[in-house]
């Protein structure tokens, strides 16, 4: 169920029934991006807008990362897949395929499912992910929201098995450090794996961190600020009424035109 599907999610949003829903809002896709300017802290890749809606955010970033297809294809790593990245080897699918109306040996043989069939089928296999990613970490209500919704994304991409082998990942979210998290995201091989998916949920990691940490503040002992998005040097020297150059002198490992939102940065 691994698969970078950006061009996926494009042709086949135009199935029946898809254009309706994000018209309802019911797949309310949208970009926190704006315009920026070159030096500013900034995502390179787009991601779903949130609206704190949980449910609904989740099915918009899980659709966006698996794409929708009716009938079975084979994901990225040759794992028969229907739907909104509904795996046909789990060891449920013949009775969630039947929960939906659907029978297993039928979708195999390229039988498509109908539009309602995918949605059924995803509201089980979300809510199941949900469900895995609470007991993967038991206080998961209580994390940022955007890290509720990285940690079930991951929890439907990866099943609770391979979920529960992010010991380093886990540690770090009970620790409540989100940056921390996002670098164990990145250091991991799903990180590779699913390609573009994984730097957007890693950008929303790095939001919790922010929100965590009222971006734009000082730390507890005034000599760290976090960046936020649209920082730059200048901006944060000129708000913290402290000297560019010495910002820049005490923090000899940045680039002063790439700073990433989520990075801290030592303050004179």
């Amino acid at each position: 169920m691994i698969n970078d599907n950006d061009q996926i999610f494009e042709a086949y949003v135009q199935e029946e029934g898809v254009k309706d829903m994000l018209a309802a809002g019911a797949l309310g896709l949208g970009s926190l991006m704006g315009p920026q300017a070159e030096v500013q802290a900034k995502e390179p890749t787009p991601i779903v807008q949130q609206s704190k809606n949980f449910t609904k955010d989740l099915a918009d970033q899980l659709t966006h990362g698996e794409g929708i297809r009716t009938k079975k294809y084979l994901d990225s790593k040759g794992i028969p897949t229907v739907g909104i990245g509904y795996n046909l080897t789990n060891p449920t699918a013949r009775q969630d395929l039947a929960a939906v109306g659907a029978d297993l040996k039928k979708v195999n043989a390229g039988i498509p499912l109908t539009m309602d069939q995918v949605y059924n089928l995803f509201d089980i296999s979300r809510d199941r992910a949900i469900k895995d990613a609470k007991q993967y970490i038991p206080d998961f209500d209580k994390l940022p929201y955007p890290a509720q919704l990285v940690v079930a994304d991951m929890s439907f991409n990866l099943g609770l098995s391979k979920l529960g082998g992010f010991v380093d990942f886990k540690k770090a979210l009970e620790e409540r450090d989100f940056n921390k998290a996002a670098d164990e995201m990145v250091d991991s091989k799903w990180y590779k794996d699913v390609k573009t998916r994984g730097p957007r949920l890693v950008l929303v990691m790095k939001s919790a961190a922010e929100e965590v940490a009222e971006p734009g503040t000082r730390d507890a002992d005034e000599k760290i600020i976090i960046v936020k998005q649209g920082d730059t040097l200048t901006k944060i020297s000129r708000d913290q009424k402290i000297d560019l150059n010495e910002l820049i002198k005490v923090n000899p490992g940045i680039n002063p035109d790439k700073i990433q939102i989520g990075q801290k940065l030592k303050l004179p």
